[in-house]
């Protein structure tokens, strides 16, 4: 598969956008964990922010209704937003690598690796309300994308 692997920066793993897809049948979106009927803690914020009447998503997609599965369970902050955005950007552009649970952390078959952690507000502006120890935990934590993917991490 080629495409573009979005990693969300945590303290306690990265966590991998695994797949986004459009669900028209549903009235809510959802974020899940694993491609499978579990969802995430961030599910209904993450539903605030594709929703047009409170988000961003829907105002650049034109699509309200999205499931994404992630590889791991983000349980609290804003800072997924930014690797959503992405993702949603990238999956919008068919650019996103989907992958099974098991391949979360395979890297050699996709074209570059994107690792993000910020907020985004309804203007499309970035805030990065990571302190400086909060960001390093973070590096630490992504062992297997700092250490083969950025050398000079």
């Amino acid at each position: 598969m080629t495409g573009t692997a979005v990693f969300i920066a945590t303290t306690q793993t990265p966590v991998r956008i695994l797949r986004l897809v459009v669900e028209p049948r549903v009235s809510l979106s959802t974020a899940c964990l694993n491609l499978r009927a579990s969802k995430a803690s961030i599910s209904d914020a993450y539903n605030d922010f594709v929703s047009l009447d409170t988000g961003i998503i829907a105002r650049h997609t034109q699509q309200e209704n999205y499931r994404l599965d992630l590889s791991d369970d983000i349980a609290q902050g804003n800072s997924w937003q930014l690797g959503a955005f992405i993702g949603h950007q990238l999956s919008h552009a068919g650019k996103l690598a989907h992958c099974d649970p098991s391949a979360a952390t395979e890297l050699a078959d996709v074209d570059r690796i994107i690792w993000a952690s910020g907020e985004v507000d309804v203007s499309g502006r970035v805030r990065f309300p990571i302190s400086n120890a909060n960001w390093h935990s973070r590096v630490r934590c992504s062992p297997m994308l700092t250490d083969s993917a950025c050398p000079y991490a």
